[in-house]
């Protein structure tokens, strides 16, 4: 529908109603237009009004400055000190604000560059539209390779370019209200801006089935925020990404930071981090530092240093999925933490563990000690692992890939690899003092011991779900699966990369890189058409990942594979599960031991004590985790 000028009678009715405009000719409307709805404001520049004669919700513009602006059918402009070059759709409602205005071209924030993991530069993400937890690491890790960096930065400033905008939008119902200054700010569909005391040179995605939340006191600059996340109470965003189903929340500071699917952070501080899915930091004076987190629960008052005061803030460290950083703990950089490891105390050897998955780091009088593979036996690593599928906040499409597996062909891929070093660091070092080493990290002999041996369980355990799994897919009897793993089995081994929560095999790693390179993947959206495909593809790849691994894994010659031998080796497996269970519901029982039951009871008498616990906690057999734990193991 087209517009028209203002016609005498709507200017006069304007004039007495307390409005005014630098030229009244400036001013078109659509027909029906309805003056009575607006009072006592100033328009400057060409402003273009739609229809505002609904009766569903209050719509209208009373007492504010309009420059330059459209404003579609059926809006609430009330108490705005100036809004300026924007074009405001339909039904939106902007109430009670200081300053929105759009000044010059720009992209709103699309293009942004995040310093991530090194402060001093090197790994720079480019924010856009769209940006994913898989894009984000390709750039953020295969710097190695030029060619692959510089057509991949071509693609995304070609995607930056398109959104080089006029004017700011303010989307379909969107409401923005008590906010100070908005400059230079794409607000979506159905988002709710409100109390936000300065935006400045950013995007906000939202969409109707994902709205998304900027909340009271809320500091942003140089920023996207993806449709249904949550930025609120005076939180301080700058050069930094919030993705799909985040909490950034309670005064938290994020600085060349980018955090992807359902992370939660809230009252301590990132800086130049790179927060994959699930990263959790709920405590004050907790720091996030230079590093790359997925999965991870970072205890309050745990840090990191990436600096020694020469270069200045260079290094930079790399905890794998599911570690967890108990409170106070401290870490090095440069240092690698492997997969689910328990970093407990302070750490000053720069340790280099990325081999050994399921592990504790602990601080034994100053020194690093490695207990490899302890954590997978606590309940709380396979808990953990279980509950994050069941905390996926998102709605509607969802972009990050997530793989949520504690046992995977990645996870098992470093179990074997850990398993050989420890098996080569027991015959070829000297430990007289009862402990080997790895760097400055130590590990005591019967740890190393250990270590070996849950690792070996942890291949058979893995191997025999993985057969479960295909033999019930594909309904194969014994015999059929002894033919299939002959068939198909293969020596050509092939290793796995952990892409900020997708798991990929590295061959298809480097198909997409070579393809990025050539020119045949020439848009995101074939990147990310190749993403998706690789990873619905991760079950098969994975089952040929252990046919590929078959002796190692089994401790059988896949040429020597038969019937009676595959099925000694899967009662094997079952009867390992079976211990490995059982092993954690008594880790569990641990929760409600004698212990445990401290502080509790007014009185101290033992049985106040128990009684209350009881009431307040349960039992050991009433856990819902531990009764599937059971069930699961009959």
């Amino acid at each position: 529908m087209t517009y028209r000028s203002l016609t005498p009678t709507e200017q006069e009715q304007l004039e007495r109603q307390g409005c005014s405009s630098d030229n009244w000719q400036w001013i078109s409307v659509k027909d029906n237009f309805t003056a009575s709805k607006i009072r006592r404001t100033h328009f400057s520049g060409h402003v273009q009004i739609g229809k505002l004669n609904g009766h569903d919700k209050p719509e209208g513009i009373h007492d504010s400055t309009i420059d330059n602006c459209t404003l579609e059918d059926h809006v609430l402009v009330s108490q705005v000190g100036r809004l300026s070059h924007y074009i405001v759709r339909s039904h939106a409602v902007i109430e009670n604000c200081g300053t929105i205005e759009a000044i010059g071209k720009s992209t709103f924030g699309n293009g942004t560059r995040a310093s991530v993991i090194n402060e001093a530069g090197g790994r720079e993400v480019p924010l856009y539209e769209g940006l994913t937890a898989q894009t984000a690491w390709l750039m953020a890790f295969m710097r190695h390779r030029k060619n692959f960096t510089e057509q991949f930065t071509r693609l995304i400033d070609e995607k930056c370019s398109k959104a080089l905008l006029d004017n700011g939008i303010i989307g379909h119902h969107a409401r923005v209200s008590n906010c100070n200054t908005i400059t230079n700010v794409y607000i979506g569909d159905h988002a709710r801006v409100e109390g936000s005391l300065h935006l400045k040179n950013g995007t906000i995605n939202s969409t109707e089935s994902a709205p998304t939340r900027c909340g009271h006191g809320v500091m942003a600059e140089n920023f996207m925020m993806a449709a249904g996340s949550v930025t609120n109470n005076a939180s301080i965003v700058k050069n930094s990404f919030i993705g799909q189903g985040c909490i950034v929340d309670r005064q938290f500071s994020a600085d060349h930071t980018v955090c992807f699917a359902n992370s939660q952070l809230y009252h301590g501080e990132a800086c130049s981090a790179f927060c994959a899915p699930y990263t959790v930091s709920h405590h004050k004076s907790t720091l996030l530092i230079a590093g790359y987190f997925a999965f991870m629960n970072a205890g309050s008052g745990s840090n990191q240093s990436n600096h020694m005061y020469k270069l200045g803030p260079v290094h930079q460290g790399v905890t794998e999925r599911g570690c967890k950083l108990s409170s106070d703990s401290y870490l090095l950089w440069p240092a690698k933490i492997g997969a689910f490891t328990f970093v407990m105390g302070r750490h000053y050897s720069n340790p280099d563990i990325g081999d050994f998955p399921f592990s504790y780091l602990l601080d034994e009088e100053g020194i690093s000690s490695l207990v490899p593979g302890a954590n997978f036996r606590s309940i709380g690593t396979l808990r953990d692992s279980d509950k994050w599928p069941g905390r996926d906040i998102r709605t509607g499409t969802k972009a990050d890939r997530i793989h949520y597996n504690m046992l995977h062909a990645y996870t098992v891929s470093k179990a074997l690899k850990g398993k050989q070093r420890l098996t080569a660091i027991e015959q070829n070092q000297e430990a007289p003092n009862g402990y080997y080493t790895i760097g400055d990290v130590r590990i005591k002999k019967p740890a190393l011991r250990r270590g070996i041996d849950i690792y070996n369980e942890i291949a058979t355990i893995y191997t025999g779900n993985i057969i479960d799994r295909i033999s019930k897919e594909r309904n194969l009897s014994i015999e059929q699966l002894v033919e299939e793993i002959r068939t198909h089995g293969s020596i050509d081994t092939f290793g796995w990369v952990d892409m900020a929560g997708m798991l990929m095999p590295e061959y298809k790693l480097m198909q997409l890189v070579n393809e990025v390179e050539s020119g045949q993947l020439a848009s995101l959206s074939k990147i990310d058409a190749f993403l998706d495909e690789a990873f619905d593809q991760s079950p098969q790849d994975e089952w040929q990942w252990v046919l590929s691994r078959w002796d190692e894994l089994t401790g059988m010659s896949i040429v020597d594979i038969n019937a009676d031998k595959l099925s000694q080796f899967m009662q094997n497996s079952h009867s390992a599960h079976q211990r490995f269970t059982m092993m954690l519901v008594k880790d569990a029982q641990k929760e409600y031991s004698e212990r445990s039951k401290i502080s509790f009871g007014y009185n101290d008498d033992p049985k106040i004590r128990f009684d209350e616990f009881t009431a307040i906690r349960g039992t050991c057999d009433d856990n819902s985790f531990v009764q599937k734990l059971k069930q699961e193991s009959k």
